[in-house]
Order: structure tokens, then C-alpha cells, then sequence
């Protein structure tokens, strides 16, 4: 078998940009170009399909991104593999863990908003946050966002951080080009809107237990216990918990501490 490093920001199956970088252990990982790099930097092969991706009008929810990945598994003849998320790419890769559990070797999720849960002490991400509910309104938050997409970014990079400046200039840069390309925004945006679909669809497969070895991570200035307290809802075992002195953005904040903490969790998990 080929052992690959796939990550996927939010890619859409046919068209899906691929970035090699080598080979070693298979992970799927959702979400997050930039932090994807970053943390397997040196674990070799990255893909990253956002930006250069198919943009589809609709079908955003989590079991289609899910098969996606599937598909492109099989294509990479990836038996197995380890899943790793980021952020919004949380909801399909808990789809994903749930229909791919025999192949699935674990489960991985940064700073994720877990949507549909029920249990003790849960407040619905939407709560907290105000841009959920704005994004998932799409024609006013493109209205309000084209034109201002670097300072809208610099919002978030810089509020959503413990550390401010933990975003590098020329990253930020690189990113509202992005959000400026045909069709970028509205896919971006798309993912919010879905969310009440998403939350269903979640609620729906949370009903079972997983079974594969789950992690999660918080940053104490942003999610904090919500990641590891909703990936105990799913799987009473997950290990992880919440950062401190770290904001959203784990991966350049953190980077050396989530990057230990995944290759300690993989071998664990490979030696099971």
C-alpha cells in the first residue's frame, strides 16, 4: 500500500488539487491549508483543495465531504489511514470516522465546532460565535465582505488568537488572495449555511459510540473544553484537552506541542 499524508480543505471530489510533498503513514486531514502544512511538515504528503478545488453550488454536508475523501483514498490506494481536522473540517471528519471505523486507524480533531450534540454542559457552537449565524447568511456576508476581504481576515487571525501576531504577514496575504478568487467566498460560505443540516446529520451518527482511539484539542482562548468534552460524548476514551496560552489558530501558535502530541497519538494508536 502507498502511505500517504492527505489533507483536505474542504476538497471536492472530481476536482481535487493534490500537493505532494513525500510519503510516510496515511492521515486524512480536513480543513486548514495553511496549519495542514505546517503541522506535518515533517511527516510528509499534504493536499490542499480549497483554494484550487471544485467550488459546488450545494451539497456541503458532512457525509459528501466524507465520501469525497473516500474516493480519493481509494484512488491513492490508502487502506488505512489516520484523520486529522481543523476548525470546520471537524464535521466530515466525524463523518468520515463513523463510515470508514474499519479503516479509520484514529481520529484527530483541532479546535472543532461539534454541532447536533446532546449531553450535559453542551452550548451549540452558534451561541458563542457570532460569524456562524452571519456566514450562514450568505448574500448579506458576501455584500458586507467582497472588497474588505484582508481586513475581515486580519479580524480573526488577530482576535482569535492568544498570540496576535502568531499569523505571518505574507500568510495573510496569501489567504485574502484566495478568498478573492471566483467562487472561493461563496464555498467558504456554504459551509456555514449547511450548519442546520450538519447539526442533523451529526446528531444522527452520534447516536453510536466510535470505537477507533480519538483526540481532541481546545485552545484555552477560544474553544477550550468544548473539543475534548463533545469528543468524550462520542467516545467516553478520547484523550486530549485544552492548550493553554492558545488561541484558534493551534498550528502556528502551538505548533511544536500539537505537532508531539499527534506522533505520540499515531504510534499509540498504530500500536494497537
Amino acid at each position: 500500500m502507498a502511505s500517504i499524508f492527505i489533507t483536505s480543505q474542504w476538497a471536492m471530489v472530481p476536482q481535487l488539487f493534490v500537493f505532494t510533498a513525500g510519503r510516510r503513514t496515511t492521515a486524512s486531514l480536513c480543513h486548514s491549508s495553511r496549519p495542514a502544512r505546517i503541522a506535518t511538515a515533517s511527516l510528509h504528503r499534504t493536499c490542499g483543495g480549497y483554494a484550487d478545488s471544485d467550488k459546488p453550488y450545494a451539497d456541503y454536508l458532512p457525509a459528501t465531504i466524507a465520501q469525497d475523501m473516500l474516493e480519493l483514498a481509494d484512488v491513492e490506494r490508502a487502506d488505512r489511514f489516520h484523520i486529522l481536522s481543523h476548525d470546520l473540517g471537524g464535521p466530515p471528519s466525524v463523518a468520515l470516522a463513523y463510515m470508514a471505523w474499519e479503516r479509520a486507524l484514529s481520529l484527530a480533531t483541532i479546535e472543532t465546532p461539534f454541532f447536533g450534540l446532546d449531553y450535559p454542559g453542551y452550548t451549540d457552537p452558534r451561541v458563542p460565535y457570532w460569524h456562524l449565524g452571519m456566514h450562514a447568511n450568505m448574500d448579506i456576508a458576501r455584500f458586507l465582505i467582497e472588497g474588505r476581504e484582508e481586513q475581515y481576515l486580519r479580524h480573526f487571525f488577530r482576535d482569535f488568537a492568544f498570540n496576535p501576531d502568531a499569523i505571518p504577514e505574507e500568510d495573510v496575504r496569501e489567504y485574502a488572495m484566495q478568498m478573492k478568487q471566483p467562487g472561493n467566498l461563496r464555498a467558504s460560505l456554504n459551509h456555514y449555511a449547511s450548519i442546520p443540516e450538519k447539526s442533523a446529520q451529526l446528531a444522527e451518527l452520534a447516536k453510536k459510540k466510535l470505537t477507533i482511539p480519538v483526540m481532541a484539542w481546545g485552545g484555552r482562548s477560544s474553544f477550550a473544553c468544548h473539543c475534548i468534552d463533545s469528543a468524550r460524548s462520542m467516545a467516553p476514551d478520547a484523550e486530549g484537552g485544552v492548550i493553554e496560552e492558545c488561541g484558534h489558530w493551534v498550528f502556528e501558535e502551538k505548533a511544536d506541542f500539537i505537532v508531539d502530541q499527534l506522533r505520540r497519538f499515531w504510534a499509540k494508536a498504530h500500536a494497537l
